[in-house]
C-alpha cells in the first residue's frame, strides 16, 4: 500500500479532490505516482533483492474522513475516492490464492533483511550437500 498523502481538512481541497480523484492516482506524466512506484520497486530489488509485489496506491485520509460524522452525506464518495477497496480486494484474492496472510511489513522498516543471513546459509549449505550428492553417484558407479 502507498499512502498518497494530500491535506484534504481544507474545504476547497476536499471538493478538488472529490470533483476528481482519479487524478491523484495517474500513473503516467511528471506529477504521477508511477515514479514514486518505480523507485521503490528499485529499491527492493536492490537491498533486499525482491521487487515481486503489487504496490496499490491509496488516500488512507480519505478513507478515515468517509467514518467521520461530519462526512456522512460523503461517505461512501470519500471511500470510493480513496481507492481502499482496491486494496481490500486484493487482500480477498491473496486469501482465495493463499488461503491465509502470514504476515505484513513495511518496506523500509521491514525483517526482510533479518533473513538474508539465514537465506546465505541454506544457500552453501545445498551447495554442500549437491557435492556431497555428486560424490556418492561417483562411488556408486566404481562400485
Amino acid at each position: 500500500m502507498l499512502n498518497v498523502k494530500n491535506n484534504l481538512r481544507d474545504s476547497r481541497r476536499l471538493e478538488h479532490f472529490l470533483a476528481n480523484p482519479e487524478k491523484l492516482f495517474v500513473m503516467d506524466g511528471q506529477n504521477s505516482l508511477g515514479g514514486h512506484i518505480e523507485r521503490i520497486h528499485r529499491y527492493a530489488k536492490q537491498h533486499y533483492a525482491n521487487d515481486y509485489f503489487d504496490i496499490i496506491p491509496v488516500m488512507l485520509l480519505a478513507a478515515q474522513m468517509s467514518c467521520e460524522p461530519e462526512h456522512e452525506e460523503i461517505k461512501d464518495k470519500l471511500f470510493q475516492a480513496s481507492q481502499m477497496h482496491k486494496f481490500l480486494d486484493s487482500i480477498r484474492l491473496s486469501l482465495v490464492e493463499y488461503g491465509k496472510i502470514r504476515r505484513t511489513q513495511t518496506l523500509l522498516g521491514s525483517t526482510v533483511g533479518a533473513i538474508d543471513e539465514p537465506n546465505q546459509w541454506v544457500t552453501e549449505q545445498g551447495h554442500i550437500y549437491q557435492k556431497f550428492a555428486d560424490t556418492l553417484k561417483d562411488k556408486y558407479k566404481t562400485i
